[in-house]
């Protein structure tokens, strides 16, 4: 009787396994960008496939009207990068963005190793300093296992509050708290 009780024990651990495995959302980079943020705004487990993704930025609506952002990330999301994922941002005019925007997001874990790749050699711009590979503003418990950022043209991280603080007369809102960044090799 034990052994058969393991056994089910066993096979519902393996089934459980595969369930988790099969219920995390697979994003490709034959995907549009599109497609892929309507998963990522979805949440939950998220598996982006080795390969390089290309990123446009866009107009959003944010908590700084003028910025653009290639990806937006929700809360309560766990976002697996497999070796090999790589975010080039194709060249803009803009000197105000986020790559990827982890902005007011809070508990997020970010495993496997991610480069991002901006346009500063391809800008013919002479002002700002205001493109950020990755950006955290507002963000909350947030885990990085590791992240390479270059060619930004401004800082490759950014933390900030949610506004910006650009009115002295308005306070901060929602500065980032709790935010752990390894490099593994």
């Amino acid at each position: 009787m034990k052994v058969v009780l393991k056994k089910s024990l066993l096979t519902l651990a393996t089934l459980s396994c595969f369930t988790t495995l099969f219920a995390a959302t697979v994003i490709t980079p034959k995907m549009s960008q599109n497609q892929i943020q309507q998963k990522l705004d979805k949440g939950g487990e998220i598996v982006f496939s080795p390969g390089t993704y290309s990123v446009r930025l866009k107009s959003v609506s944010t908590y700084v009207t003028y910025r653009k952002i290639g990806y937006r990330f929700t809360s309560n999301s766990t976002v697996t990068f497999k070796k090999g994922v790589k975010f080039v941002l194709e060249p803009s005019e803009s000197i105000y963005y986020h790559i990827l925007d982890f902005s007011g997001a809070k508990n997020v874990k970010l495993l496997g190793k991610v480069t991002i790749i901006g346009d500063a050699n391809k800008k013919n711009l002479d002002k700002g300093e205001w493109g950020h590979g990755i950006a955290f503003n507002g963000a909350k418990h947030v885990r990085v296992d590791s992240v390479v950022v270059s060619d930004c043209w401004g800082d490759g991280v950014r933390f900030g509050s949610l506004d910006d603080n650009r009115n002295p007369s308005k306070p901060i809102v929602e500065a980032p708290e709790d935010i752990e960044i390894k490099y593994i090799e």
